[in-house]
């Protein structure tokens, strides 16, 4: 890959691939709408109308994925590659509600002072008079081996 953007488009279209051959729905990447889209890379909806979901594709190719900041609405669910073996990816699917479980798990062991703010570990400090704050945390497979091929998670999956 040329460059990191180009590894996540990749890894988003492989993602899509996959949901649409296990589900049979439109799946769209929001980013052809807007480059970057905030939270969310991908919608998949049905023919007849059924409650569309959006998907965060979070892709690696090294020990952790850095700076997660996740999903926040039910309606949301989270996709990380694990890209480290090309020839094998792995996968791990997780709800909103197994993300949010997630930050509670890692937030005591990642440095102290980090909040729960919409779906990422926030730290808020002061520099020079000035208010700063950073959101996101890296995260390692160990941290969310237990959602590993948990595809039937996802509206329209019927396997386990």
């Amino acid at each position: 890959m040329k460059n990191r953007e180009d590894f996540g488009r990749t890894c988003e279209n492989l993602v899509a691939q996959l949901i649409a051959s296990k589900t049979g729905l439109v799946v769209t990447n929001l980013n052809d709408e807007k480059n970057n889209h905030p939270a969310t890379d991908l919608r998949i909806a049905g023919p007849n109308a059924e409650p569309a979901y959006e998907v965060s594709v979070k892709a690696k190719k090294t020990a952790e994925w850095p700076a997660v900041k996740g999903v926040s609405e039910d309606t949301q669910y989270m996709v990380f590659v694990d890209a480290c073996t090309v020839e094998d990816p792995q996968f791990y699917i997780l709800t909103n509600k197994d993300w949010q479980d997630v930050l509670k798990t890692i937030q005591p062991k990642r440095k102290t002072g980090a909040r729960i703010i919409n779906g990422a570990l926030q730290w808020d400090w002061e520099d020079d008079g000035k208010l700063k704050k950073f959101r996101g945390s890296k995260l390692y497979p160990t941290d969310i081996q237990a959602y590993k091929d948990n595809w039937c998670v996802l509206p329209g999956i019927k396997e386990h």
